[in-house]
């Protein structure tokens, strides 16, 4: 399966990586929860790992923050753009899956897994091995998708799985999405976090799809995101995904 997740990554690299200037749901997607990442951090100076760095757009605006970075990505095509962006940092950016980090425990004081536990796993197995590169207080910032966000379950459910059954028959076009696993409801996934030493200090809301409030409420539609961010009925209605601050204790685990 990594060597599938290796080869679509390394396809939609160049791609991906100019979602994030697109005006479109793409690219608001990825600077929203790029933002929210950002805002829990703060400034640095400390050591951050991103776990599924892709092409190093989070890691580019922390170490504008002061912050010393490192990243892993398990499509080479992604830790190259990654070099590219920030080539002083080139010799801590390498490819690798959250199941051989090459780093030792205890390395970071901070430690970031958006958009990639989906694939990985959402196993504790999965955020053990996070949880052991913190530090004693280090913080982990996780994204967590919305499984009850309306256009996300629009998507996924019924756009992506029609799209990949298509494309089965007859190829056309780019590849479809990876199916990714269904993501735990948020209970459980923080009874997880809990279970591996890692204590939930905050949770938002971040990636909005206003679209659907664009019909009824021309206004809303045109609104930003960042204003929909402390409504949980909005969150749970629109939010493509949940960013989690859990922090390791000062004592160790």
């Amino acid at each position: 399966m990594s060597a599938d997740i290796a080869a679509h990554w390394d396809s939609a690299a160049t791609r991906y990586d100019r979602a994030y200037e697109s005006p479109g749901r793409g690219g608001r997607f990825l600077r929203s929860r790029r933002a929210s990442v950002v805002r829990l951090l703060g400034d640095g100076p400390g050591k951050v790992l991103d776990v599924g760095m892709g092409p190093g757009r989070m890691l580019e605006a922390l170490a504008a923050r002061g912050w010393r970075v490192s990243g892993v990505d398990v499509s080479g095509r992604m830790v190259a753009l990654a070099r590219e962006r920030l080539p002083r940092a080139r010799g801590r950016l390498l490819q690798a899956p959250l199941e051989c980090i090459p780093f030792p425990d205890a390395s970071f004081d901070a430690v970031i897994a958006t958009g990639v536990l989906g694939y990985a796993g959402w196993s504790e197995a999965a955020l053990a091995r996070l949880s052991r590169l913190l530090r004693p207080g280090g913080l982990a910032v996780l994204s967590l998708p919305n499984r009850w966000c309306l256009p996300r379950l629009w998507r996924h459910l019924l756009v992506y799985s029609a799209a990949r059954a298509g494309k089965r028959i007859v190829p056309f076009g780019r590849s479809a999405p990876l199916p990714g696993q269904w993501p735990p409801g948020r209970r459980r996934f923080e009874d997880g976090l809990e279970a591996v030493g890692l204590t939930v200090e905050s949770r938002r809301y971040a990636s909005f799809s206003l679209r659907p409030l664009a019909l009824p409420f021309p206004r809303a539609g045109r609104t930003g995101s960042e204003d929909f961010e402390s409504s949980a009925v909005a969150g749970m209605l629109l939010a493509g995904q949940l960013v989690y601050g859990a922090r390791k204790p000062s004592s160790g685990v």
